[in-house]
């Protein structure tokens, strides 16, 4: 009798794969790790290159990524439509076909390469960094290709909207309220790969159907030439790794929608290079530079850092002069703005300074509360909703970001925020939606108020107003998460692409970790209870972080985990909350080792004070905000 042979598959977990034992594949974790109690790896494919002249590759990783996952969701071509690609290849570097078949991806997409007569790379300089690369499927270049860096048009578009001192944008719309998020992205770029590849199926374009719509809104495209052919070999590099690595971990769930690899790049490599395209080119370079000496280290990423430090200075430069321009351009001005902040406060981490930036950058903005720039095409509005998120989440560490307040207590900037926070898709670059940043918002305004009355250091009343938007608050925090979730990834079912269950899974996962740290910011840090009264919501809070970290191996958003940190005093959600931090710290952004400081002095004083008093550290309240400055720190926690 013949042995019945077994087929090997590749479903199960990195965890059980490693421990070589049978796996049920469940989401989000599988059943053989909860049994065992330890942390399932997920399902993600690492793909890693195979050695041409040995054929060996490192252990535990996919050479090839499965091909029902790769075209899944496309239609099956006939042979004419095959024979029809096929000869385009040799033209798709001189003509576009407008067709259905070239609106996405497909086998026969060609890149264009260009002459380079600069001096050859030295063989040191190319390996340079290599380790610290993204995985080699997100790009398909090697590392000494980097100055040959080309990407392809998006839909045929070529012009990229602006929107000039007079806040008219270049492709003006009839009705500004008409556009959408899907206008942002017409193709995928073939050149990046997004690490959730099989998370979406995008369906098949019909060419026509953006000429339906009331505002003809040009799209958000990707220059046909290289995107900087003069570049030294080292701002390719850099730019090369912010682009396939450093971008798809700037939002918790990278999508098509991710701006920083289609909105950001786009304006920063404009045509015409203006002077606020070149500090926002600048400040890319300056991000990514700093994102690799942190990964580095202090001894081996000093060329690196150095680098860092002249883009940044030019950016300031290129910046200084934007701002005093006749003609600047709003929206490219304004991210170039948005991202030296980034770059100075969050991979430099710079702990002081960021209040004159925030404040420069709401100076800038004031002066287009007129004209609302931010109505008239997609990128204004999602680079003044980036900046609209750093005034709310800076707010929260000092509530006088919000412009001066009126007799009333209403902001300058509140009309702005308001008037943003109608679009659906408002907090999705963090991670979050409206529901969950108007309720931030909303405390904010409480605090303020509080602190009018006199209540910021003395007894809290509770009156009836008070209590009325507290429980507004709350509202906005008790709408279901479901309802939350399908807010989140409406933009997906708009432009036609399938949203998988596994994204599913990590949206509903933020958006309740996200949810729940902006009731624990209520109640402890604006109506001072003690930790114990939410010590539920802060396990559930790192719970979640933690199950979204071990899934998707991306980047959560650091606002709610820091918040929960803070309040966190037994030693199950301390060691969750040290586990987070730690993680965050791993990703390159210097400013998350000063939040693990905080949290360890806010934690240390808890005790402090609790031995002090004899009581429980869950009854001891200790404001984060104030244990911030006595450290001499003021962290911006983005």
């Amino acid at each position: 009798m013949t042995r019945a042979s077994s087929s090997r598959t590749f479903t199960a977990c990195w965890t059980c794969r490693r421990r070589n034992i049978a796996c049920d594949a469940a989401l989000p974790s599988c059943s053989q790790c909860r049994r065992s109690n330890i942390t399932c790896e997920g399902y993600h494919f690492n793909l890693v290159w195979v050695n041409s002249k040995t054929g060996s590759y490192a252990p535990q990783q996919r050479r090839t990524f499965p091909c029902h996952l790769t075209w899944r969701g496309y239609p099956t071509w006939t042979l004419e439509e095959v024979d029809h690609l096929i000869r385009d290849c040799e033209h798709s570097q001189y003509r576009q076909c407008r067709c259905r078949l070239h609106q996405g991806r497909n086998p026969f997409t060609v890149f264009p390469r260009v002459e380079d007569k600069a001096k050859p790379v030295n063989a040191d300089d190319a390996n340079m960094g290599e380790e610290f690369l993204p995985s080699p499927r997100a790009v398909h270049l090697n590392d000494a290709d980097f100055r040959f860096l080309t990407f392809g048009p998006l839909q045929g578009h070529k012009s990229t909207p602006s929107v000039q001192s007079t806040g008219t944008s270049t492709s003006q719309a009839s009705n500004p309220e008409e556009w959408s998020l899907d206008t942002l992205v017409g193709a995928e770029s073939d050149t990046l790969v997004s690490e959730e590849q099989d998370l979406v199926q995008q369906e098949p374009r019909d060419p026509l159907r953006r000429s339906t719509k009331k505002t003809p809104i040009s799209l958000i495209s990707q220059p046909t030439q290289p995107w900087n052919v003069d570049a030294s070999y080292n701002e390719n590099r850099l730019f090369h790794h912010f682009l396939s690595y450093l971008a798809k971990r700037m939002i918790p769930l990278d999508d098509d929608f991710n701006p920083w690899k289609t909105v950001y790049p786009s304006l920063a490599m404009q045509t015409t290079r203006s002077t606020g395209a070149q500090a926002l080119y600048h400040a890319l370079l300056a991000q990514s530079a700093y994102h690799l000496a942190n990964l580095k280290g202090a001894e081996r990423g000093l060329q690196e850092r150095a680098s860092a430090v002249r883009h940044c200075g030019i950016a300031l430069y290129q910046l200084s002069k934007s701002l005093v321009a006749p003609s600047r351009e709003y929206t490219t001005v304004l991210a170039a703005l948005y991202t030296v902040i980034l770059a100075e406060h969050v991979f430099q981490g710079a702990a002081s300074g960021w209040q004159i930036h925030i404040r420069g950058a709401q100076a800038f903005v004031s002066q287009y509360l007129d004209k609302q720039p931010w109505r008239q095409s997609p990128e204004a509005y999602i680079v003044t909703q980036n900046f609209a998120l750093s005034v709310l989440i800076s707010s929260t560490v000092n509530n006088n970001y919000l412009g001066p307040a009126t007799a009333d207590g209403v902001s300058e900037l509140d009309g702005l925020l308001r008037d943003l926070m109608t679009k659906h898709v408002f907090g999705y670059t963090m991670g979050g939606t409206s529901h969950i940043l108007r309720a931030i918002h909303q405390t904010l305004l409480l605090e303020a108020r509080i602190n009018r009355r006199g209540g910021a250091h003395g007894r809290l009343e509770l009156d009836a107003d008070t209590i009325a938007q507290v429980s507004e608050i709350l509202q906005l925090s008790h709408v279901p998460l479901a309802d939350k979730v399908e807010a989140y990834i409406c933009h997906h079912g708009l432009s036609g692409v399938t949203v998988q269950p596994r994204l599913r899974t990590l949206t509903r996962l933020h958006l309740r970790l996200f949810n729940t740290a902006v009731t624990i910011y209520l109640f402890c840090t604006v109506l001072r209870c003690t930790p114990s009264s939410v010590a539920h919501d802060v396990l559930q809070v790192l719970k979640d972080a933690t199950a979204f970290i071990a899934m998707h191996h991306g980047t959560v958003s650091v606002w709610p985990v820091f918040v929960a940190a803070t309040e966190a005093y037994t030693l199950e959600a301390q060691a969750l909350a040290m586990q987070c931090l730690e993680t965050l710290r791993a990703h390159g952004a210097k400013n998350r080792r000063d939040m693990q400081r905080v949290v360890h002095q806010v934690w240390s004083d808890r005790e402090r004070l609790a031995c002090e008093r004899q009581c429980d550290p869950g009854d001891v309240l200790v404001d984060w905000r104030q244990v911030m400055k006595g450290l001499n720190m003021n962290i911006l926690l983005l």
